[in-house]
Parts: structure tokens; sequence; C-alpha cells
């Protein structure tokens, strides 16, 4: 097998054929948007998720390299997710974010190290599982549901609010003693049982079926007939709140309060000091989580304090103070996911 080799002038000679470094960047920019087009607008993927990451990072190290063809419209430039052009598109008031994810515990305890060094004071963490679904905002004013929007690009996304009305897990009018305006993020996942149905039915009328829960619960929440939606049964779980004049502290009280106001909120919330402790959770989490209703793919760590948090910052497409520890998948090894989360650290922490 011929190996590819970078020459003098920017070319890399691959197999059989010369492609330059300008050609090899525009094909993987062409590749990630025709993958993200079936993912988001299409819901039929047809790589899986760490394939699409590969090619990403790949990307992402050429343009490093080679900056005199970057393109702010590059997919290396956007969070995930896209915009369809059957609902009304509205701009996030604050922006939503995608998250850096590794598979591997060595590298999440560099991570921890990173944190724990940069931070003058004792650090807190919360791991809460990683939903996997449709990430979604949903403004609150006064205590009523005003609007809600998919995340899109991240920058803007697409005017839901009539869709998610059925969603019993959305309350459209809030309790307790709750923020006047704010927005609350989460995702939208549809329970087994459901996608099961779901795709019976498709199944029995001849239909293509659906090749997860995730884009299930897509192409649910998007039905143009609102009447002949799919979605009562769909679940809305929260991650995060933001707004003005917030009187919160952590992001594990944030979610407390979100339980209080009526939202459903997963029992598999943890708060924790240690990386050990943090593995303990990943371990418990990895068994529960054939006992839910609805599918997880990993978990989510994030810096506890909302100080901390704002402290560390974030990267052009994600928080600093968060990464999410994937669970194994079975069309991979986990060896060769060493590549993505190492060289993002390296990034971000100059390591």
């Amino acid at each position: 097998m011929v190996k590819s080799i970078t020459c003098r002038k920017k070319v890399v000679y691959h197999l059989d054929f010369y492609m330059t470094i300008q050609d090899q960047i525009l094909t993987l920019r062409r590749e990630l948007r025709k993958h993200n087009e079936n993912y988001y607008l299409l819901d039929a993927p047809t790589i899986s998720d760490f394939e699409f990451d590969k090619k990403l990072e790949q990307l992402k190290q050429l343009e490093k390299k080679y900056p005199e063809y970057n393109d702010i419209n590059s997919p290396t430039h956007q969070v995930g997710g896209a915009i369809t052009k059957n609902f009304k598109t509205i701009v996030h008031t604050r922006r939503m974010y995608t998250l850096e994810n590794t598979y591997l515990k060595n590298e999440l305890q560099d991570w921890v190290g990173q944190i724990s060094s940069t931070l003058s004071d004792k650090v807190s963490f919360c791991c809460e599982p990683k939903y996997d679904g449709i990430s979604i905002s949903l403004t609150y004013k006064h205590g009523n549901l005003w609007r809600a929007i998919t995340r899109g690009d991240g920058l803007q996304g697409d005017d839901v609010t009539a869709h998610i009305s059925n969603i019993k897990t959305i309350p459209l009018k809030l309790i307790g003693n709750y923020p006047q305006k704010f927005d609350i993020r989460g995702e939208i996942v549809m329970p087994k049982v459901d996608f099961e149905i779901l795709n019976k039915k498709r199944k029995d009328r001849g239909e293509s079926e659906y090749n997860s829960s995730q884009s299930a619960a897509s192409a649910s929440l998007k039905f143009e007939n609102i009447h002949e939606m799919s979605c009562k049964n769909l679940i809305f779980l929260p991650y995060s709140i933001v707004g003005k004049d917030l009187t919160i502290n952590t992001h594990s009280e944030s979610i407390y309060m979100a339980k209080t106001w009526g939202f459903k909120v997963s029992n598999l919330i943890s708060e924790v000091s240690s990386f050990d402790a943090i593995v303990n959770c990943i371990n418990d989490t990895s068994i529960e989580r054939q006992k839910l209703p609805y599918d997880i793919d990993g978990i989510v760590i994030k810096v506890n304090h909302l100080t901390h948090q704002k402290e560390l910052g974030f990267t052009e497409n994600a928080p600093k103070w968060a990464v999410a520890f994937k669970f194994e998948s079975s069309d991979f090894s986990l060896k060769e996911n060493e590549w993505s989360f190492k060289n993002w650290l390296n990034g971000v922490w100059g390591a």
C-alpha cells in the first residue's frame, strides 16, 4: 500500500493520483457539508460520528498548517446543526456551543489536571448524562413559554415553538420561584419504546426506518403538519440555564432549580471534586444507561461553579470548562480516537 507523502510544492501523493493541499481541503469541506446535510437536514447519516470527527479533525489540522486557505464558511468554524427552509430562522440571544469529546480516561485526566492548574480555587465538577437527542433553547418570559429554537448552527436556529407545545415535559407555564426571563437549553429525546414502535409502523408501510432515536426525534419535531406529529412522548431534558441577573452560583444548582419549575431532570447528575469520583460516575452511568427509557451516549463533565466557567471561557466553538466523555462504540476501536481530544488540548492549553 502506498503511503501519503507531503511534497515541497504542497502536493499530496495518495494511492494513484495527485491532489494539491488546496484540493484536499476543498474536498474535505464538500464531504463534511454533505454529511452535515445528511445528518441534520435529511436525518439520514451515512457515516459514524467517529468517521465524521476524524474528517473534521483532518481538515482542522490542514487549515492550521496552511492558513492561506482559511475560509470563515468552513465546517471547522461552525457548530453542528443546520437551518431548514421549512421554519422561520431566529438568531439566538446567546450563542449555543458544541462540546469537545474524548473516549479515553487518561485524556480526561489531563483535562481535569489542566482545569485544576488554571484555577486558583478548589474545583468541583458536575457529571450528567450526554443525552442523544436534539439540542434546543427554550425562552421563558414571566413564567410562560415564549419561544423554542433549535440549536441550528449555534448562532441561529429554527423556530419550532408551535411544534413543541404537545411535548408533555416542556411546561407551558412554570411553577415556583423562577426568573422573569431566561433561556433553558436541553435535549429533546425519543423514548426507546416509541422509537421501536415508530420504526415498525414505517416498516409495515414500506417506508425507510430511522437510523437512530435521535434522527427519529428530529423528524418528529419538524414534521410539517403539526397535527400529524408523533412527538407527544418526546422528552425534554435540560442541561443549562442562561440569562441576566440569575441568582444561581453553580451548574448543578441551576439544574435542580429547573426541577422546581416543572422540568423533568435526570437522577444521574452528580457533584464531584476529584478525577476518581468522575470515573466512578462514568462507570455507574455506563451500567445504568441500559435501564434508561431513552438513549445516552456518554457523560458530560462540567466545571460546576459559574464564576470558574466564566474565568475559563470558550474556544471558537466550545467551552473550555466542559467536555464529553463518550462511551465506546462497537464500530471502531478506542485506540483510534486518541488523535482528536489530544489535538484540542494542545491547541487550548498549549500543552
